[in-house]
């Protein structure tokens, strides 16, 4: 039905199964890193939706086996009962290997005895191993969804105020162990793929792909074919044979009354007609304006806060360029060059500007659905209580009337959805923006244009390269023209200009 649906319908429903999958691949946080647990200050509240997006690490995976029983004192027992299996298969598959060494030594002369001795030695060293393998996994697993619940409960608890708390969704997964036992074959490495998470991970995307693959059906089913049929049937009662010319021109003159109604919406006085308009005008004013005047005083901070780094030894200094100004070192702890540089201030000026702007936008966008809304409200209302119908309630009691009704409160229908969905969509995409905007990260629009300076300082080498190293990352941080193009990256086309459409 849905590879057909462009042939019984319009093609906007294409449009709305494109919004509804976007949203979908926003609804799923992935949280990789046991890092985040002693890391709080990782997520902010304004980031916290887009998780996945701007804070995805890669930790070590490795562990001492004799050490997790410390590290988890209610399971103790339980973890040092495994690895005593595990230390007892280990000598026992030592043990058997030493003997049929022995054995296979001599093997031109063996006897038919020694020969049978050898392949119960082959058996019980083949049950050893697959002991030894199976008490491994189960130490692997059980250490893993420990660890993996330390995450999501700390998780939990450190965002339980949150507006999406209640239904969030943390998956612990391991990409290497995902792929070093991706290929191999299914009995040994099915453990392994289901330890790693990503099994439940790709379940539970498929789930939202299948929730909202059923939600377009259904409102196809339940409003788009209705419409399409109501339609049709107001075309066939005006053009029926049956009615007079009277109770036609009648009824033409009803859906002319409630056309008027509804070409409000494409009106340009009317409210959602001017809404894109507002909100690039509310946004030039409340960012891109302050932004101007705020370039210099940002850059001449930004130096001053780089100033203090080539204090820095050249090994120090060299790692953290390596890293891209975010890193941790014995001697210096961890820093973030680009908050400590740039975010710190910015932040610091702009982050109430944007929730202001966000709080504004809400309203503006939430008056242009309702007005859309009313616009229907409106033209259902004329059909239903038109001057036609009053001076003949022979109409009243027709089909038409009955069918334009039902016809309009279906298109009002999928108006709101897509409505709905438009304005889920401009949120999704504002926040966006709002994380680009004010976070250090690496992907975020400071971490981009900081990238080509990290870059140059990595290729230094040599005598002097720690004096050249320096200067570039702090004319980097001290320009004017990095505070410029930052601008021009929250005010080009591809951002508030495109979210302004929906």
């Amino acid at each position: 039905m849905l590879g057909d649906r462009k042939n019984v319908c319009e093609d906007n429903i294409e449009k709305v199964l494109e919004k509804k999958a976007v949203l979908a691949t926003q609804t799923f946080e992935a949280i990789f890193a046991e890092k985040l647990a002693n890391r709080p200050d990782v997520l902010s509240s304004m980031d916290f939706e887009h998780a996945v997006r701007t804070m995805i690490e890669w930790v070590s995976e490795d562990f001492r086996k004799e050490e997790t029983k410390y590290d988890w004192p209610a399971e103790r027992g339980t973890i040092e009962d495994l690895l005593e299996r595990i230390k007892q298969d280990t000598e026992e598959v030592e043990t058997l290997k030493d003997h049929m060494e022995d054995y296979e030594l001599n093997t031109m002369d063996m006897t038919r005895d020694e020969e049978q001795e050898l392949r119960q030695l082959q058996r019980e060293l083949l049950q050893a191993e697959r002991s030894k393998q199976s008490n491994e996994v189960e130490h692997l697993r059980l250490v893993t969804e420990l660890r993996n619940a330390k995450v999501s409960n700390h998780l939990l608890e450190q965002y339980q105020d949150n507006r999406l708390a209640a239904t969030l969704r943390i998956f612990c997964v391991s990409n290497k162990t995902y792929w070093d036992y991706r290929n191999k074959p299914v009995p040994n490495a099915r453990p392994h793929l289901v330890t790693s998470g990503i099994i439940e991970l790709r379940k539970y995307c498929i789930q939202i792909v299948a929730q909202n693959r059923f939600g377009v059906v259904t409102e196809f089913i339940k409003d788009r074919v209705p419409a399409l049929l109501g339609s049709i049937q107001l075309w066939v009662d005006a053009g029926s044979p049956s009615r007079s010319t009277e109770m036609k021109q009648k009824t033409m003159m009803m859906v002319v009354e409630v056309q008027r109604a509804l070409e409000m919406v494409v009106s340009p006085d009317f409210t959602a007609s001017v809404i894109s308009q507002d909100l690039c005008t509310a946004f030039y004013q409340s960012i891109d304006v302050p932004m101007r005047l705020k370039t210099r005083p940002w850059a001449a901070n930004a130096r001053k806060a780089s100033i203090k780094w080539q204090e820095w030894s050249p090994s120090s200094y060299k790692a953290f360029c390596s890293h891209y100004g975010e890193h941790v070192t014995d001697g210096q702890g961890y820093h973030c060059w680009n908050k400590e540089a740039m975010m710190a201030h910015i932040e610091k000026d702009m982050s109430e500007v944007w929730t202001d702007l966000q709080v504004y936008f809400e309203s503006r966008v939430q008056t242009a659905a309702e007005a859309i809304t009313e616009v229907y409200d409106t033209a259902i209302d004329k059909s239903r209580h038109s001057p036609q119908n009053r001076a003949d309630t022979e109409i009243n009691t027709e089909p038409t009337s009955t069918s334009l009704i039902q016809m309009l409160r279906h298109r009002r229908n999928l108006t709101t959805a897509d409505t709905e969905d438009a304005i889920e969509l401009f949120r999704v995409e504002f926040s966006n923006l709002q994380v680009d905007a004010l976070a250090p990260l690496r992907t975020a629009f400071i971490g981009n244009l900081m990238e080509d300076a990290y870059h140059a300082a990595n290729l230094e080498f040599g005598a002097g390269s720690d004096r050249r190293r320096k200067k570039l990352i702090t004319e980097a941080f001290g320009s004017v023209l990095l505070f410029n193009d930052y601008r021009k990256a929250c005010s080009n086309f591809y951002t508030w200009r495109q979210i302004c459409r929906y």
